[in-house]
């Protein structure tokens, strides 16, 4: 999702933010742009695609601000990259999220004569504050007036050439501050300015302020004061190292995330299982990678004789008639700024439910809206795509289904350590598949019970990031349709264990009859195997491990068709806006 970044203090503020907008290009882009102070003038730098690949501006200045868009309204262009003016150029603004009613204020702007240069919804930001300082307002006046017009979510970062500093303001989208020594910084994410400070203070929804040589913040007209916290994360952990991409660091950092997502004080464990029994009910909420993961873990909760509800965050509204103060919500998110699981939790806690938050930012919205939060202490995931982070929502979701009877982690953290095994295992044989798979037009990815699941992340893994159509479904809705697309080569990814093994090679062998390659992620081999994923059959716990070599098999099949792993086309790492 889009990126913000603002810096203020005693050095050249540009290269800063260059760099700054390079860290948060994980988040996903497809365009950026830069304003820093010059004098008594504004330049702006704007580029389309990778900014690694254009130098940034000589201008030295004390006050900039960038952004990196990934685009809503408007296509990608120059003219559709932030920063964005007003026609004199003296007001600049930067904005994530979406004005909701910008088409209706552009056309009362465009009647008092105000012409647009872009087809976005910020460009009515500047315009906006350009007609009340006109009226007789100052730039601060301006900006507040500006924000009781505008209707959505949004971050917002504003500089005007005659006046010190930059107003922000933020609803519905994340904007922390760092605090600096003779500066500040202010951005959607924490790796932007991580190298140079680790002291921070998260904005809350209606906060609005200034930042020039201090910081004021406002909410509903009266100053306040957030205080600051320190981050959570290590500048060496967001770093590459000696790996080509994220993706394949993080990947083989899950022996250790796992381990670390099962590092929970036993207190905590202990209280959150009670909560899930005396629930009426309990819904098991997320988006993408986080609902498979959900989903998942269904089956071990059932295991455990609790009934979970897994639901998509997006289509969480329809549940709300049900929900009420015996209501527990399990609100799984990495980012937890995701803004349909963050509706979703809203809509929840006006109910009177109570909220269980698995987050890996644990200063995040979410976490702070949350009435539990148990913290994945994944470190740092800055592939936009999800790897260790799904593996650690299942080793918590599946410790909170082990305490509700009563049993230990240890076979857990056991598959932490079989982990390893497969890394190393598979980190030679999921090249030569990929080259297998390489040209195919169509995957199908099945499984049953928890591995249908399983099945359906493996699909997601491998279309977000190389780019083939992967479908996962239950092996057993294969002959009620979508067995007519089976044809000659086509890979079929099987998932089994000995819970389903019998059913789903039966489903295995229809569609090898049919031509397909089929491709076994099993602990034993069967001849209906054209390919085996070997896995160790772990008790229960196979569905954690059996996505592990598939995320590598996706990671190796983007680098050999020319994709990058770390930055899939259209996609964002937090989606921000619905």
């Amino acid at each position: 999702m889009c990126g913000i970044l603002g810096y203020i203090g005693a050095r050249n503020g540009t290269p800063i933010v260059h760099e700054g907008l390079k860290a948060l290009s994980y988040r996903g882009y497809d365009s950026w742009g830069i304003a820093v102070q010059d004098g008594a003038s504004i330049v702006i730098q704007k580029g389309v695609g990778d900014i690694t690949k254009t130098p940034v501006i000589q201008q030295h200045s004390t006050k900039v601000i960038g952004h990196t868009r990934w685009a809503t309204h408007g296509c990608v262009t120059k003219e559709n990259a932030h920063p964005h003016t007003n026609k004199e150029k003296t007001i600049c603004t930067v904005h994530n999220g979406i004005i909701e009613n910008y088409a209706e204020l552009k056309t009362e702007l465009e009647q008092k004569g105000y012409t647009f240069a872009s087809q976005t919804d910020t460009e009515v930001i500047p315009h906006l504050i350009d007609f009340y300082i006109k009226q007789g307002q100052n730039f601060e006046q301006a900006f507040t007036t500006m924000l009781g017009r505008i209707e959505g979510s949004y971050a917002i970062l504003c500089a005007h050439d005659k006046t010190p500093g930059l107003m922000f303001a933020r609803k519905g989208s994340p904007l922390v501050l760092g605090l600096g020594k003779n500066e500040h910084f202010i951005s959607s994410d924490i790796p932007s300015f991580l190298q140079h400070t680790q002291t921070i203070v998260h904005l809350e929804d209606g906060d609005y302020g200034k930042i020039s040589d201090k910081i004021e913040i406002y909410n509903n007209g009266k100053q306040i004061t957030r205080q600051p916290t320190t981050a959570p994360w290590d500048i060496e952990i967001a770093k590459k190292g000696a790996y080509p991409h994220f993706m394949i660091k993080e990947i083989n950092e899950q022996p250790l995330t796992i381990r670390k997502a099962l590092n929970q004080p036993a207190e905590l464990i202990k209280q959150t299982a009670l909560l899930l029994q005396s629930a009426s009910t309990v819904y098991l909420v997320g988006c993408g990678t986080s609902y498979n993961a959900c989903a998942t873990a269904t089956y071990q909760f059932s295991k455990s004789g609790r009934q979970t509800i897994p639901i998509l965050a997006s289509e969480f509204i329809q549940h709300t008639n049900f929900i009420d103060n015996k209501t527990a919500i399990i609100a799984v998110s990495q980012s937890g700024e995701t803004a349909d699981v963050l509706d979703a939790v809203k809509l929840a806690k006006q109910k009177g439910a109570t909220i269980i938050a698995i987050v890996n930012v644990p200063s995040s919205t979410l976490a702070r809206t949350a009435d539990v939060v148990i913290p994945m202490n994944s470190g740092p995931e800055l592939s936009v795509i999800s790897t260790k982070t799904c593996t650690s929502q299942l080793a918590i979701l599946y410790t909170l289904a082990f305490a509700l009877r009563a049993k230990n982690t240890e076979t857990i953290a056991e598959a932490a350590d079989a982990s390893l095994h497969l890394l190393r295992q598979h980190s030679q044989t999921m090249p030569e598949l990929a080259k297998k798979m390489v040209d195919a037009k169509n995957i199908f990815c099945i499984g049953r019970n928890a591995m249908s699941q399983v099945a359906r992340e493996a699909a997601l893994k491998i279309k977000e990031v190389s780019y083939l159509h992967a479908e996962g479904m239950p092996a057993g809705e294969l002959k009620h349709g979508s067995i007519a697309l089976i044809e000659e080569g086509m890979p079929v990814i099987v998932f089994a264990d000995e819970e389903t093994r019998a059913l789903t090679i039966s489903n295995a062998m229809e569609v090898k009859a049919r031509g397909a390659y089929v491709i076994g992620v099993d602990s034993k081999p069967n001849p209906a195997y054209d390919f085996h994923i070997q896995i160790p059959d772990i008790n229960g716990l196979m569905p954690l491990l059996a996505i592990i070599p598939i995320q590598l098999l996706s990671y190796y099949l983007a680098v050999q068709r020319g994709c990058d792993p770390d930055k899939p086309r259209n996609l964002a790492k937090s989606v921000t806006v619905r």
